[in-house]
Order: C-alpha cells, then sequence, then structure tokens
C-alpha cells in the first residue's frame, strides 16, 4: 500500500474530502470486494449491494439501527465476542445466549431458547473464540429458522482468510436463498488494525432501508483510505498479501503451539482449529484466566481471557494466544519466558 500512497492521495480532492460521497462507499473498492468475494467466499452479489463501514462494530450498529427496535431479542454464541455482546446491550436489546459445543453453534437449542428471536449474530467460518467451523447441517438449520420466522442472521466473516487446513468453508451467506443473511468483512487484521474498515453485503429486499438510514447517520471511513485499500485489491497487493500471510501465520501457529505444550503440559491443553489468528489453550487445574491474564500482562505477555466472552456463569476457562506476531525462530523463547511470568 506505501508504493501506491502518494498518487492516490493527490488524486482526492478538496471537493472530496469536504463532501459526503456515496452512501454506500467508494464504488471502484465496493467493486473490488464484490469481485473478490465470488471468488474467495462463493457470494454472488453485487457492488450496489454493499456497504463501506468503519469494522464489524460499525456494521453491527448499522444493522441495529436499521433493523431492529429496543426489546427484540438476538441470538448470540456464548461464548461469543463480547464487544458484539455490549453493543447489542447498548441499544437494548435482549440477549439470548445459545451454547456452542464441539461442532459451534447449538442451532436445535437455539431455537428452544428464543424461537421468536428478531437477528442472530453468528461467527460460522471460526466461531469466535473456540475457532471450531459450523457443520453445513447446521448452517441449513439457522437459514431454515431464518426464513420460517423471517429473521436476519448476521455473518462475521472475520480471519475466514487465515484458514490453516486446507480450503475454507464456503461462507453461510453463499448459502442463503431468502435474503436473511447479512454478511459482514473486515480489513482490519488482514491488513492492519487501525484501518478500521469493513464492508457489509445487504441483501436486496432490506438495501433501501439502508441508504436511507445512511443519508442521516452513516460515518463511512475517509475517502482516502478506501482508495487506497481499493487500489491494493485492483493491482493484485491484496491476493498475493493474504497469500504470503497464510503460509506464514500457519508456520507461527504450529511453532507456538508446539512450545507451550512442551513447556507447560501440565498447565495447559491446546486445542487447535482450523482456523483464525489466535488459538485457545485451555487451563488445567483452578487457575482463573482473569487473573492469570492481568499477572501475564504486568510482566509484558499478552493472551486473552477465554471467559471474558461468555454469558452464562460457567464460562470456559482458558487463554485466547495470537500467534501472528511471534517468529518461529523465537517461540521456544516465549514460552519460557510465560512459563516463567506463570510461576
Amino acid at each position: 500500500m506505501v508504493a501506491d500512497r502518494s498518487p492516490r492521495v493527490r488524486s482526492v480532492d478538496i471537493e472530496q474530502l469536504a463532501h459526503p460521497h456515496d452512501i454506500l462507499g467508494y464504488e471502484p473498492l465496493r467493486q473490488a470486494i464484490a469481485s473478490y468475494l465470488r471468488i474467495a467466499r462463493d457470494i454472488a452479489c453485487t457492488a450496489d449491494q454493499i456497504m463501506i463501514t468503519a469494522g464489524f462494530q460499525g456494521a453491527l450498529g448499522f444493522i441495529i439501527q436499521a433493523l431492529l427496535a429496543p426489546g427484540d431479542e438476538v441470538w448470540v454464541d456464548d461464548p461469543g465476542y463480547f464487544f458484539a455482546h455490549e453493543l447489542l446491550r447498548g441499544a437494548h436489546l435482549r440477549l439470548a445466549p445459545i451454547p456452542v459445543d464441539d461442532e459451534g453453534l447449538d442451532v436445535a437449542a437455539g431455537t428452544r431458547i428464543a424461537p421468536d428471536a428478531s437477528l442472530a449474530v453468528v461467527t460460522p467460518t471460526h466461531q469466535f473464540p473456540l475457532g471450531m467451523t459450523l457443520p453445513v447441517d447446521r448452517r441449513l438449520a439457522l437459514l431454515d429458522w431464518a426464513d420460517r420466522k423471517r429473521a436476519f442472521i448476521v455473518e462475521d466473516d472475520y480471519d475466514c482468510e487465515f484458514h490453516h487446513r486446507g480450503l475454507p468453508p464456503p461462507a453461510l451467506k453463499s448459502l442463503d436463498r431468502s435474503g436473511r443473511v447479512l454478511y459482514a468483512g473486515s480489513f482490519s487484521k488482514v491488513l492492519f488494525p487501525g484501518l478500521r474498515l469493513g464492508y457489509l453485503v445487504v441483501p436486496d429486499a432490506v438495501i433501501d432501508r439502508f441508504i436511507r438510514l445512511g443519508r442521516a447517520t452513516h460515518q463511512a471511513p475517509a475517502l482516502m483510505v478506501q482508495k487506497l485499500v481499493e487500489a491494493f485489491m485492483s493491482q493484485g497487493h491484496f491476493s498475493r498479501h493474504l497469500s504470503r500471510m497464510r503460509s506464514l501465520y500457519t508456520e507461527r501457529r504450529k511453532a507456538l503451539a508446539t512450545a507451550l505444550e512442551a513447556a507447560m503440559p501440565r498447565q495447559l491443553d491446546i486445542r487447535l482449529q482450523d482456523g483464525g489468528m489466535h488459538f485457545v489453550a485451555h487451563l488445567r487445574g483452578r487457575t482463573d484466566d482473569m487473573e492469570l491474564v492481568e499477572r501475564l500482562r504486568r510482566k509484558g505477555i499478552g493472551p486473552g481471557p477465554l471467559s471474558l466472552h461468555a454469558i452464562r456463569r460457567n464460562a470456559p476457562n482458558g487463554l485466547m494466544i495470537g500467534y501472528p506476531n511471534v517468529p518461529s525462530a523465537e517461540a521456544h523463547a516465549a514460552a519460557q519466558r510465560m512459563l516463567t511470568a506463570m510461576r
């Protein structure tokens, strides 16, 4: 992106910076995203269905305003994405925590717990935070529930680009024949977190509602940033970047997991899933993950507590360990530092 920055910056004139542009976002970027989704995620959509957002939280906030009313009930994974839970609670929505098992979201349990919910927020490719992939039969059951109840599904396809064994499964949206799935993607993790640039694929039946709301409330990321990302994609840099990072992260994931298992077999139970940018290390014994994370962070080590993302009291107890920034050659030393800090 750096090499192309100067000409792209020069192409943004004062008029573009001073006045709102297309409510949906920069059209060439939306076209590039539509092309990418057709190839990478088997999603048939047009640029006119895509809205550029301020990351996933920006997309979810917009969905809440466009489709929901205070008091509506929403399915959420339990454990699931803590910040999504907080955003939904802040909008005065009722959370229906749906349990997660070894195959991901328990759709049958969801239909019993909250059969008349208005929305489900799900992570079918890599369940957040545990990482498993939702199987086809549950995907079809989820779509069937949404179709029968006229509910909507938010598919948060975070980290779909980093699937470490074979090809990632097609997106849930690719199976949607009734226009019930709103697909949310983000560039924040695949490029850099501060970008805060995401996108939302909106079903045709409700796109006009999103456009009307967007005229009054939507704050799209800066046009300059959108142009830079479009250039990065259209010139082929994005696909090459993903290919390099996918190979690198697979190697680093294996190295760090192996080093931690060797250093702390009595403390950690590591269960690698097929994808994502972190893995989960369940804690053996009675160590509390929140207390342990606080202690580790004082030593400059920053895993996340698994229990933070649970709603029910019987929360899983473990560490969410990111590996992209740990070179394979440094995995052993990183594991030893963590062992020392835990002691």
